[in-house]
């Protein structure tokens, strides 16, 4: 089916200039950015009060499983709030200079050597 000349369709997108245009795609792609970082920090911070939560609650007679899990629940915590930290910094040198690849690239082999190391321990 053909439609007729006199017939227009109607297109709700508008034609933005270059100039904003190239600001529209920059915010688009800050926004991914800041909501990838934001995700990533509430991800860790609910995986380590989800394991903290779970080490707590197991309970035994043993004394020596007891103080292991006394210990585990310590480093998960304390494997939690390092990773929270050095994401916020990671995410914070990015926003400062993202152009400067020598400046935030270092604090993300960091945050993957913990990843790696903390991973390696549990």
């Amino acid at each position: 089916m053909q439609r007729s000349p006199t017939k227009r369709r109607h297109d709700s997108s508008f034609i933005l200039s270059p100039s904003l245009a190239k600001l529209v795609a920059q915010l688009q792609e800050l926004l991914i950015l800041i909501l990838f970082h934001a995700f990533s920090v509430l991800v860790d911070i609910l995986i380590t009060i989800g394991l903290t939560l779970a080490l707590r609650k197991t309970k035994t007679s043993f004394s020596r499983t007891r103080s292991l899990l006394q210990r585990l629940v310590i480093y998960t915590s304390s494997r939690g709030i390092v990773i929270v930290v050095v994401q916020l910094a990671h995410m914070a040198m990015y926003f400062i200079d993202s152009a400067n690849l020598l400046f935030w690239f270092s604090m993300h082999l960091i945050l993957s050597k913990i990843y790696v190391n903390s991973t390696l321990v549990m």
